[in-house]
Formats: C-alpha cells, structure tokens, sequence
C-alpha cells in the first residue's frame, strides 16, 4: 500500500539529516570507504534544494510552467442504469467501446465511459448515439426510453434504463466532461508532470459554474505497490530484489470545491455556464522577476495608456 508522505518522512524513515546551516553542496564518495544510504539520499536532497530555490525565484507556487491544453463537452449523454434488475458485470471498464441496441427505441449507443453508482447517484453509461435509423419514428428528441432493455451488440451483457425520468431525475440527458491536455507545474518546490486527464464535473446537466484544477497529493511508493522498482536486470522483475522506494507528487485533476481545506489545490481554469471563462496562460505565473519586468517598464515608459480612449466635448452654451 502506498504510504502517506510527512514533512518527518525523509528524516525519519530514511535517515535524511540534511542540514542547510553546514552548507554542504557536494557528497564526495571515498573510494576505500563503504557507501551510507543516507548520502545516496542527502546527495539529492542538495541538488533539489538549489532547485527549488531557483524555481521559487522564477515561479509562483503552482505556477503553470508548460499549460496543457483545455477542452469542454457540455453534451456528454448520460443514460441512468437500474442495476437493481440487470447489474453491471464486475468490471464495468469492460462496457467501454462496445454497443448496446435499445430493445424499444431501437437506437444503437457506443459506450465512452461507465460510472457507478455513488450516494444517490445510479449507475451512469456515458455513451455516443452511432446509428438512430431504427428509432421510434415522431419523436422530438432521439435518445433511449426510459424503462427500456439494452442489449449489448457483441456480448451477452443487458442493462436496463432508469424507468423514473423527470426535469429533476431525468433518466437521460447531457453531462459536462473537461479535458486538460499533459502539463507540468511548480509546486512543493518540483517541477511536476501532470499527464493528459479528463474530468465529469457535472454528471447530469450541460450548464455548470467551477473551478477546475488539480489536487496535489505527496506519497511514497515502494515495489509492493509498483513492480517495475524490482530489480529489473532480467526480462522479468526479480521479486526477491526490491529496489528502492519513490517520493512521489500526483496532481489529480479535479474541481476547487471538492478540495479539503488543509490540501493543496494547482489552479487550471474557470468554467462559466459550461463555458472556459478564465485560464491558465503560463504569462502570469512568474514570481519576483514579474515584480523586476513591472519596475523596469514603469522607469523606462512611466504611466501610459493600454488602450485608447475616446474623449468628447461639449459646447456648455
């Protein structure tokens, strides 16, 4: 299991005893002298710290050093399930890419992603329409029936549609999905890589307000959790030969409002009605050198006028 990191960690678990006031910025191993594992350790501690120290000079904690890009669907089509009669199969990840044909409209569905069911929420397919050419005819809007059987094309999966469908449960409808593309951030003094990530941060309406962003979570990683740090000198990982355990930082995409107060939450964007509003450029995101640009603009131009404006007057007789 992975464990959870402390500002202790390092020093307690791992023998850190790093200490700024000696100023020490080299390790200098000794060839007749066997090798602490605490010097491994100490040694990175020394080349991370002058970085952080570079990186809080130039950025901003949370800076956005290489924005990732910034996509919005305000029509994700959901389908409510009723599992009560028809349960999803014990890896609902296997639904995704494959077809279901409802047994009563007739319309084929592709399934994009499946959620289950969580507090009030049901179980929830999120699907694209790929043919209506079966479907009830003198209908206003294409779309499953509530109530109805869906049969899955290649399989022997069937799944039945949530029968209630009001304006405040519909049991079909539209989603908001917002997609950041691979980005890399300044926080906890690192430079850290946030891969492509998607987000539902609205599961059944096309009209939402947030603020979207990444929680930063801090953990250790050992090889009971990850493999690959086995020793990896043969075509399999040697089991019997754990390597060394990984500090990890994760920035997980999310929204501001499910953030707990005392975690770190990166800023990425502001939706409006569904809509980006706001976000990140990476033209904000400096630190004290932003401060020295404004100082040295103000010297050189003085006060002046971004954008024009227009004055009128008036003859007072």
């Amino acid at each position: 299991m992975v464990k959870t990191y402390t500002t202790s960690t390092f020093s307690d678990v791992y023998r850190d005893d790093y200490d700024e006031d000696k100023s020490f910025q080299r390790v200098l191993f000794n060839s007749n002298r066997a090798l602490q594992a605490r010097e491994l350790t100490q040694l990175q501690t020394i080349i991370q710290t002058g970085i952080e120290r570079f990186g809080k000079n130039i950025f901003k904690e949370g800076a956005s050093v290489s924005p990732g890009g910034l996509s919005i669907n305000s029509g994700y089509r959901f389908i409510k399930l009723n599992t009560a009669i028809n349960p999803l199969p014990s890896d609902p990840t296997s639904l995704v890419g494959t077809s279901f044909v409802g047994q009563v409209s007739g319309v084929i569905v592709k399934v994009i992603e499946v959620v289950i069911a969580a507090g009030s929420d049901p179980a929830t397919l999120y699907v694209q329409y790929t043919s209506t050419l079966n479907a009830t005819s003198g209908t206003s809007t294409i779309s499953v029936t509530p109530g109805e059987e869906l049969v899955q094309s290649e399989g022997s999966t069937r799944l039945i549609t949530q029968t209630t469908n009001t304006t405040l449960d519909p049991a079909y409808g539209f989603g908001t999905k917002i997609s950041v593309g691979e980005a890399d951030f300044f926080t906890q003094g690192f430079f850290v890589h946030a891969p492509q990530q998607e987000l539902i941060i609205s599961k059944y309406t096309s009209s939402v307000d947030a603020v979207v962003g990444f929680l930063v979570t801090q953990d250790i990683v050992t090889s009971e959790d990850d493999e690959t740090l086995f020793d990896n000198q043969g075509s399999l990982p040697n089991q019997t030969a754990p390597g060394a355990d990984r500090y990890r930082i994760k920035l997980t995409l999310t929204t501001e409002a499910l953030v707990p107060s005392n975690r770190t939450f990166v800023y990425v964007a502001n939706v409006t009605n569904s809509i980006i509003s706001e976000r990140v450029t990476g033209y904000d995101q400096y630190n004290k050198i932003n401060d020295l640009m404004a100082i040295r603009t103000n010297d050189e131009s003085g006060d002046y006028t971004v954008s024009p404006f227009f004055i009128r007057f008036e003859d007072s007789a």
